[in-house]
């Protein structure tokens, strides 16, 4: 889940533009295959789907969905295959929905130091011009490089886009100066490669490249910030989200 939050919150890079409709952005992930302490996953992709307005946001990846509604205050996590959904207040408070001195000890552990740089270096990324930023974000426990390729062609409401975006990332206890962070890139970030080592690790790592492939603005259809009417309600496991 640290490396979706991180994928997530490169993607959440955007110029305070301001938009009159709903936005609609498609992104394919890839993850390289990797090992962490023994445990072997193969290479995967996928593709997000991110719509945005507002005073709200929805976050398809795989068989999950976030919502985020400011309008209620309210943040919906929803698993398509179990066919449930679970709803929290916003902004999350994470020391009372983990166990108890949980929260701190997380966010000891990040204690997250990052560096955003911005580089002259330019490339076209799709149909877009984009310039380079390196991020490096190191703690105890992680090391974290990435390669951010933004673009100031987009017109997207950077503003709606960070506020909606904190209210996820502020799940996990110590990523909330990503999120601050992130508002230091130029423009949105439309390609992204990074590369994670956790426990003090000097090679090899998580290898996971990111890349926006349409952006349009068209009217989101009817119930797209809303969960299904038809879907189990259960109470909200902040681990479970976390792990989900």
């Amino acid at each position: 889940m640290l490396r979706r939050c991180i994928t997530l919150g490169l993607a959440a890079a955007l110029a305070a533009a301001p938009a009159a409709a709903d936005t609609k952005l498609v992104q394919e992930t890839h993850q390289d295959a990797f090992t962490v302490m023994g445990q072997s996953q193969p290479a995967s992709d996928s593709v997000r789907t991110v719509w945005l307005a507002s005073d709200r946001m929805r976050v398809d990846e795989g068989a999950s969905t976030l919502i985020v509604r400011l309008d209620s205050s309210t943040l919906y996590v929803i698993d398509h295959d179990a066919k449930t959904v679970s709803s929290v207040a916003i902004p999350v408070d994470t020391a009372a929905l983990l166990p108890k001195g949980m929260a701190d000890q997380m966010r000891t552990m990040m204690q997250l130091k990052i560096d955003i740089v911005p580089t002259a270096e330019t490339k076209q990324v799709g149909q877009w011009s984009a310039r380079r930023f390196n991020m490096t974000m190191t703690s105890p426990m992680v090391a974290v490089e990435s390669v951010m390729w933004a673009t100031t062609d987009l017109d997207i409401d950077g503003e709606a886009y960070h506020r909606l975006f904190r209210q996820i990332i502020s799940m996990r206890p110590g990523m909330e100066e990503l999120a601050d962070k992130l508002r230091e890139v130029e423009g949105f970030v439309v390609e992204t490669q990074t590369s994670t080592r956790l426990g003090g690790a000097t090679e090899g790592g998580m290898k996971r490249s990111e890349r926006t492939v349409s952006v349009e603005t068209v009217a989101a259809p009817p119930g797209t910030y809303d969960p299904p009417g038809d879907y189990q309600q259960r109470a909200f496991d902040l681990l479970a989200a976390l792990q989900q």
